[in-house]
């Protein structure tokens, strides 16, 4: 069967492994090719089902770990060897594909999680949450405490049911910087015990120190968007309570409901919150921006393009 399933690209067209098997006489030595010496990929989960016709489907999520430090001769080679690993049809690929081709192709079955991977992003309609690639050292997936969620694609994006702050008014973030958010209970008297104070930070550890640029943009209809509960993500790191607890989060804006009473964004950034924080370092106390005021939607559901 994993004969059948893999693929090899050649410049004509795409040939099935066992076309070739005959002529393969050290399968080891593909094996280590395939898998590598010094960082082998996670290809699977612990659930392989029942049957022998069972098709194996591999966790993506798993597989950006190990990405990270990888590369391939052509762009297109990186759709061609997830699909073949995560079990799914090869050929249903345009000849060059890209990235999101993969994901049009598991749109019914997508993990959450995917779209909090930091990185570039696509630039394609519908895919605009998603990574440009996962051949990036300097994407970050969700760590494994985060659970994994599968939820579906259409052309507004992908559906994240999340608990997200909507934030009360609008934001004024600094242009190419790295961000996180500090979330504490609001102290304003006669507010929901659900409502939040978010403190915006620019952290000082970024890529280009030498950019002094001043630019700025203003969101509106802003939401933070957590990857996952915080206190399921505390009592899997066998924390008390929420404080101090750090998460991935994307930012979002022009928080919206179309004509189908769905809730609607535009994807902006994946960043860091950290939980009822009273304490700045001092060598970020001149990187804050002002506060807003923020209230929690749990389970909210909402299509991010």
């Amino acid at each position: 069967m994993c004969m059948a399933k893999v693929h090899f690209a050649f410049k004509d067209r795409l040939v099935p492994m066992y076309e070739l098997a005959h002529g393969l006489f050290y399968l080891n030595t593909l094996s280590e090719i395939l898998n590598g010496a010094k960082h082998p990929l996670v290809i699977g989960s612990d659930d392989f089902g029942e049957g022998a016709d069972h098709v194996f489907q591999g966790d993506i999520m798993k597989l950006a770990v190990s990405l990270r430090t990888r590369s391939t001769s052509k762009s297109w080679d990186e759709a061609i060897c997830l699909a073949t690993i995560l079990g799914y049809d090869v050929l249903a690929l345009p000849v060059q594909p890209k990235l999101e081709d993969l994901l049009a192709l598991m749109r019914a079955s997508i993990l959450m999680e995917l779209a909090f991977i930091s990185g570039a992003r696509s630039e394609l309609q519908g895919f605009r949450w998603a990574p440009k690639t996962l051949l990036d050292r300097r994407t970050n997936p969700p760590g494994s405490e985060t659970p994994r969620t599968v939820t579906t694609l259409s052309p507004k994006g992908i559906r994240l049911v999340k608990d997200t702050i909507l934030f009360a008014g609008s934001v004024t973030i600094p242009q190419g910087r790295n961000l996180f958010f500090l979330i504490q209970p609001s102290q304003t008297p006669d507010i929901a015990a659900a409502s939040f104070t978010i403190t915006i930070v620019e952290d000082n550890d970024r890529d280009n120190d030498s950019s002094n640029t001043t630019d700025t943009r203003l969101l509106t209809d802003v939401a933070l968007v957590y990857s996952a509960q915080p206190d399921v993500v505390a009592k899997s790191l066998q924390k008390a309570e929420v404080a101090g607890l750090s998460l991935v989060a994307m930012l979002v804006s022009g928080v919206r409901e179309d004509e189908d009473h769905d809730i609607c964004a535009q994807f902006e950034m994946t960043t860091m919150v950290m939980f009822d924080t009273a304490i700045i370092s001092s060598d970020l106390e001149n990187n804050v921006c002002p506060k807003v005021e923020g209230r929690l939607a749990t389970d909210f559901a909402i299509w991010v393009d």
